[in-house]
């Protein structure tokens, strides 16, 4: 849906056909609102970067070294020896400390593990890559990143299509809860609930439906 049909579909639910009392600005700053709350709730807007990588240089900027809108990341795939394409297991730096108490001053050489904080926007790859484990766009990022504001009434949001009708229960839910209409408000935040409860779970579904049918090839099975 553009935003212009969005908003006509806000206006329905909310009993006005024209700006009577929420003017189409205040309506169009409440999508923009809904679709950033979509993305930081289901990761669902997703893309890909390439860091550059230095020699012995373990952590880099994520707003810098690959994207500014980075919400999380999801994977992380390194180039082995300017060869190989290997991806690389996740970890938190607390598991790092746990599994490898010296990790901070181990010697340079072939990365294994990425880690993250985006709250220090921060990426950081065990080891640090040593000779010959560095390079222009090294680091292959899969991330979730943020919506993008709508600029125009023609424009569309760049979350999946199914979510395109949640952004109208956010704005409903909103408007009423301005005004004090607490029934009609919750019924509609229960709605936008279900609806990003559906989404994750179909989400979810597919990607178990996915892997199942990918470990069958690998075992040979045709069903």
């Amino acid at each position: 849906m553009t935003r212009a049909e969005i908003r006509a579909l806000v206006r329905k639910g909310l009993g006005e056909t024209t700006a009577s009392f929420w003017d189409d600005t205040e309506l169009n700053t409440w999508i923009d609102d809904g679709g950033y709350d979509l993305s930081f709730r289901t990761k669902s807007i997703r893309s890909n970067g390439y860091i550059t990588t230095t020699s012995t240089v373990g952590e880099y900027t994520i707003s810098t070294a690959l994207a500014a809108d980075v919400l999380t990341v999801l994977d992380v795939y390194y180039y082995v020896g300017g060869a190989t394409w290997t991806k690389m297991a996740l970890m938190s730096r607390e598991e790092l400390d746990t599994r490898y108490p010296s990790w901070r001053s181990d010697t340079a050489g072939t990365p294994s593990i990425a880690y993250f904080d985006m709250e220090e926007d921060m990426i950081g790859f065990y080891v640090a890559p040593g000779e010959d484990q560095y390079g222009t766009s090294y680091a292959r990022v899969y991330y979730a990143t943020k919506f993008t504001d709508l600029a125009l009434d023609t424009s569309v949001p760049t979350l999946p299509t199914y979510l395109h009708r949640a952004i109208v229960y956010y704005v409903i839910a909103y408007g009423y809860e301005q005004r004090g209409y607490g029934d009609k408000s919750n019924d509609a935040w229960t709605k936008y609930a279900a609806m990003i409860t559906t989404y994750m779970g179909e989400r979810t579904a597919n990607k178990d439906q996915r892997e199942a049918s990918e470990t069958s090839t690998a075992k040979g099975v045709v069903k």
